[in-house]
């Protein structure tokens, strides 16, 4: 008998990031002196939740999921604009994001009713 990939399913996701930001910042508006004046690393972990349905036709399956993650991404620099009249802190925080997406996919093997032996 042939398997199904139809129904719902759910998850959990935790992970980490590291990177690195560019920081563009002139003191001034962008608009009159656009200087970029260095970057900072950011770093942190994030934690979330997967939920799809997948839907088999034949050997098609069809799908749709979507996730979301709770973020402490972050990272910052003491000084920007440090060759500017107005150097000053500055830094980025990612708090969430979310992803929807499609899937097509075909089902191969015995399991999967793609291929018949």
């Amino acid at each position: 008998m042939a398997q199904s990939w139809t129904g719902p399913f759910v998850g959990l996701t935790a992970g980490y990031s590291s990177g690195h930001s560019d920081q563009t910042d002139s003191g001034i508006p962008p608009s009159i002196v656009p200087l970029g004046d260095g970057g900072y690393r950011v770093s942190g972990g994030l934690t979330g939740a997967t939920i799809g349905y997948n839907r088999q036709q034949g050997p098609w399956v069809l799908g749709l999921e979507g996730d979301y993650s709770w973020s402490n991404i972050s990272g910052s620099s003491p000084v920007c604009a440090a060759s500017t009249a107005t150097p000053h802190p500055c830094g980025t925080k990612l708090d969430a994001l979310g992803t929807l997406r499609g899937r097509v996919g075909y089902a191969m093997g015995p399991s999967g009713s793609g291929c018949h032996t």
